[in-house]
């Protein structure tokens, strides 16, 4: 694989289910001065799939959501389904957490599904914009 992009510009896809799992905030672990936009670490991973989506979604839930929330330093996952592809967001505390759930995900997705990475992005984000509660 070569260089991962820092972060990524857009991404378009079309009839999508978005679900968000995550947390209000950061987690209490995360330093104060690890919550500001540039701060937070990505992990973007577009997989392919062939199976039925609900029950990969099940599975996923089932397997994934536990490796992602109890890795120190996670601080929020998403998951969108559009037609073959399944993409997974997720926000860390750190380069080192992220890397520690990749590792962990990577081994689950290839034990437990059909799954196929097509596109993985890894990086500090140069910004994030929230809207205000």
């Amino acid at each position: 694989m070569g260089r991962v992009p820092e972060f990524v510009h857009e991404a378009r896809c079309g009839r999508a289910t978005f679900e968000s799992i995550g947390t209000e905030g950061p987690p209490s672990d995360v330093p104060a001065d690890r919550t500001k936009e540039a701060g937070m670490y990505e992990r973007v991973v577009v997989y392919t799939y062939s199976e039925d989506k609900d029950e990969l979604e099940a599975k996923a839930r089932e397997g994934a959501l536990p490796i992602v929330t109890g890795t120190p330093g996670y601080i929020s996952y998403a998951v969108m389904f559009n037609d073959d592809k399944v993409v997974s967001v997720s926000q860390w505390a750190s380069e080192a957490h992220a890397k520690e759930a990749d590792s962990a995900l990577i081994d689950w997705v290839k034990a437990n599904t059909t799954m196929e990475v097509e596109q993985r992005f890894m990086g500090d984000l140069a910004w994030l914009e929230r809207a205000s509660r």
